[in-house]
């Protein structure tokens, strides 16, 4: 059986087959474009959390600053305990510190030589020291109102606060050689005091003084001393000599300004 078309049907039956192409062809080349939006769309998201989260950062740079700042400040006190490695880079720079200061008060002291090793990393332990009393529990039992120290306690109950971790810092060692008459053998003395009183961290490691005579053995020595020197006749000359070690310590000092600089 054989269908006709009308001229109509055939007319509607090509809108039809159009429209259908048309169709086709827009969902291919819309859809890899819709496709594509959603990916921008999505990596815009990211770079705008991105974006919001560099912001916070930067909105807390300012805070963050002067925390840096606080902290800086905080340690420039302790630092204050050593020598600044940035002033003494240099072991020549550190012996003739240590001169300086064994030497303020003692102007008869003479300085033969110097001698130092190169500046090394050095641990430095937390010192600690506490005082010990007769530990018996009745004595703590009676102290009802804990007017016992905590020194006592800690002792008592061997629960002693935890030391502090040890810190590396930057060590040298000064040997120094020296003379002073015999009349100013005060002057050891105050050599130790020196490196005691000096407000960095200068340690006296050993000190030794012994009489000298500037010529002459032993025995020439007993013989002038079984007989005075005769009138106009001149006495050797005695003097004290020794050497002395020092270690000093040096860190290199932080500085508030150089915050700025970051």
């Amino acid at each position: 059986m054989t269908m006709k078309l009308s001229r109509r049907d055939k007319i509607i039956f090509l809108i039809l087959v159009v429209a259908a192409v048309f169709v086709a062809g827009g969902l291919l080349l819309i859809k890899p474009q819709y496709e594509n939006m959603e990916a921008a769309q999505a990596r815009l998201a990211a770079k705008e959390q991105e974006r919001d989260e560099l912001q916070a950062k930067i909105d807390r740079l300012p805070g963050l600053e002067q925390q840096l700042k606080d902290d800086v400040n905080k340690v420039s006190e302790t630092q204050k305990s050593f020598l600044n490695e940035r002033e003494y880079n240099e072991a020549h720079k550190i012996s003739m510190y240590i001169k300086d200061v064994l030497m303020k008060d003692n102007p008869t002291l003479e300085v033969m030589a110097i001698d130092f090793t190169d500046s090394t990393a050095t641990n430095l332990d937390q010192y600690t020291a506490y005082e010990t009393n007769a530990n018996y529990d009745m004595k703590f039992n009676a102290d009802i109102a804990h007017q016992m120290g905590d020194e006592e306690y800690w002792m008592h109950e061997n629960n002693y606060p935890q030391r502090m971790p040890s810190a590396t810092v930057g060590g040298t060692v000064v040997k120094m050689s020296y003379r002073c008459p015999p009349e100013d053998y005060e002057t050891v003395y105050k050599m130790m005091d020196a490196v005691a009183d000096n407000k960095e961290n200068i340690y006296l490691n050993t000190i030794s003084a012994e009489y000298k005579e500037a010529e002459g053995d032993a025995a020439q020595a007993q013989t002038q001393a079984a007989t005075p020197a005769a009138p106009g006749e001149e006495e050797e000359e005695v003097y004290i000599e020794g050497d002395i070690t020092i270690t000093v310590y040096e860190v290199y000092y932080m500085d508030p300004a150089d915050v700025d600089k970051v």
